[in-house]
């Protein structure tokens, strides 16, 4: 099986030594970048080029593509080159990174930096060098702050949160017999709710149930209950618990009373379901404002978010990752370029009202505190407010290493497991088997 890491070793060779030689050339590494000392943003003084990668696509890629184009219109002594939504984004980065030729800038998921970080791409970020970035620990949630952070060292910036809240549609609930104003509170009222709000063509609700998105759904309800996916020390998966078959089971058993799969025509998806009021509830996040808050909408009159359905709601807990900006490792130190890259992060992170307007929740405390944010009228923003509410609930995903590899070991035998093809048991035992293969590679 090829998996990441197979892959990365066959061409990274020598990358650790020559990133290291040239990071020491401009002081790059040293501790997380705690607090102390005045941030005092990076000032260009000479003109270079910027060359800025991310993995976001639709929506998300145009604005921060319209973001950092408005940063070289304000800076005119950088250029920035840029390409948003690179794909397939592992194969890209690091055969850039092995021929020498990284980009200056890489915006990455949360989950993603560890292993970033342990392949050597990223560099890490000193005290001095977050300073520099005119960012300092107190503009974060500390929770969200140490999101940048892998075993003890900084190497990203977070720019914003997002996670699964349950969306449902106020005139398909009321149709199909609900109550709009008592969505699910408890795993419970959740599977009641999938099974009398699915009738005929139309189904209770919806979650998402393959693929990474699936592991995230299944980590999501671990977590409400104290579980982890992994050990603390990452050499094995941790699920085999009750914790775990608990969430298997009722993962498996909203799928069974909402009458899954759906068969969606083609070219159709869960979205337009809810916009055409077939599907009742949905849990998503944030990223599906930027079309169902967009006025206009089929949807736009009904969209009501809540908590996901929670195992002891007097201790609620929902699932949080996020987008965040690193800085690769150069095999040659070029200070001008460095300086550019660390005000375009600056200039990115402070946009973050702008950002929002993407369905993304800004992790500024001071665009959060914001008059523009907290009064602003558009629906997105509106909508986001939901997500700041609920903030001091989040609990971090958990990241590791071999992150993507353990995801496509875990998600086939999840599946199988929620569609009833094995039971919550054994599914749980066979996703153990399959992951702890790859992690023990």
């Amino acid at each position: 099986m090829t998996t990441v890491a197979s892959t990365r070793r066959s061409i990274l060779g020598g990358l650790a030594g020559a990133g290291a030689l040239a990071l020491a050339a401009c002081g790059v590494g040293g501790d997380a970048g705690g607090a102390g000392g005045q941030a005092q943003p990076a000032k260009v003084t000479q003109a270079t080029t910027l060359t800025y990668w991310t993995n976001l696509s639709g929506a998300d890629g145009s604005t921060m593509k319209a973001l950092a184009e408005q940063y070289a219109k304000e800076t005119p002594l950088v250029t920035v080159e840029q390409i948003q939504g690179i794909n397939p984004y592992f194969d890209k980065v690091l055969s850039a990174a092995a021929a020498g030729t990284p980009p200056d800038v890489l915006g990455t998921r949360m989950p993603y930096v560890p292993f970033l970080a342990e392949q050597g791409i990223i560099a890490d970020l000193s005290q001095k060098e977050v300073q520099q970035l005119g960012l300092r620990p107190e503009d974060f949630d500390a929770n969200v702050w140490k999101s940048g952070e892998w075993k003890g060292k900084r190497f990203s910036i977070p720019m914003d949160l997002n996670g699964s809240m349950l969306f449902y549609n106020e005139t398909a609930v009321r149709d199909l017999g609900g109550d709009p104003a008592k969505p699910p509170v408890t795993w419970l009222d959740w599977q009641d709710w999938a099974t009398r709000l699915t009738k005929n063509d139309a189904h209770g609700t919806t979650f998402d149930n393959s693929g990474e998105a699936l592991v995230i759904a299944f980590m999501s309800h671990m977590h409400q209950q104290g579980g982890k996916v992994f050990t603390a020390d990452g050499k094995k998966v941790a699920f085999n618990t009750p914790q775990g078959v608990a969430a298997m089971t009722l993962l498996a058993d909203v799928y069974q009373r909402a009458k899954h799969p759906i068969a969606y025509p083609q070219g159709q998806g869960a979205i337009d379901w809810y916009e055409q009021r077939k599907l009742a509830s949905w849990l998503t996040g944030p990223f599906t404002l930027n079309r169902l808050a967009k006025p206009g909408n089929p949807a736009f009159d009904d969209i009501r978010i809540t908590l996901p359905a929670q195992f002891d709601p007097k201790k609620p807990s929902w699932l949080m990752q996020g987008f965040q900006l690193t800085i690769p490792k150069q095999p040659k130190p070029d200070d001008a370029k460095r300086t550019a890259a660390f005000s375009l992060i600056n200039y990115l992170f402070n946009k973050g009202f702008e950002w929002s307007l993407a369905g993304k929740l800004p992790v500024s405390k001071k665009v959060l505190a914001s008059e523009q944010f907290q009064k602003s009228t558009d629906p997105v923003t509106k909508h986001l407010r939901m997500w700041e509410k609920h903030l001091p609930n989040a609990t971090l995903i958990e990241s590791h290493p071999r992150w993507v590899d353990a995801m496509n070991a875990l998600h086939p035998e999840l599946t199988k497991g929620v569609r009833k093809e094995l039971s919550a048991q054994s599914a749980i035992q066979e996703a153990e088997r399959a992951a702890n293969a790859v992690l023990g590679q």
